[in-house]
């Protein structure tokens, strides 16, 4: 299976990566091929990012006529806690190589980091209270502190 994503005109299919199944991955505990399975190639064709960096490097992804280069994930804001880091790079892991039943077309890696950037202040606050998953927010207590957490912010 082939990501997802917007691929730019002219890119080689030998640059696009196979999506695993990384939940099974995760379930199993082999974290060892979790952490190396690859994510993107450069456009020279090397491998470029793998599941266990804190930054995924997609710019062979992206087309060269962005004027704002918006082409890597960053996990690193909450590397302190292994479960929400784990949790996050699922999701995004998703949104790359599962398809979304809400997307009919093939999505531009911006979207997807603007995306990232819009939960980036949940997954703070989930780290600064020392929570261990989003499911927490479904504690009306924690949904609130969230809430007004967000205010804060903006």
């Amino acid at each position: 299976m082939i990501p997802l994503i917007n691929i730019p005109n002219g890119l080689p299919r030998n640059l696009l990566v196979d999506a695993i199944d990384v939940i099974e991955l995760r379930n199993k505990s082999h974290w060892e091929k979790l952490d190396q399975t690859l994510i993107s190639n450069s456009r020279d064709g090397n491998e470029l990012s793998y599941f266990g960096d804190q930054v995924w490097l997609m710019e062979a992804y992206t087309s060269n006529l962005q004027v704002t280069k918006k082409d890597s994930f960053d996990f690193s804001f909450i590397k302190s806690s292994k479960n929400l880091t784990m949790e996050l790079k699922l999701i995004v892991y998703g949104w790359i190589f599962r398809k979304n039943s809400t997307r009919s077309r093939h999505i531009k890696i911006q979207t997807l980091v603007n995306r990232l950037a819009a939960i980036k202040k949940v997954y703070i606050f989930l780290n600064e209270n020392n929570y261990e998953s989003i499911s927490e927010l479904e504690n009306p207590v924690t949904s609130q502190k969230l809430d007004s957490f967000l205010i804060k912010k903006t």
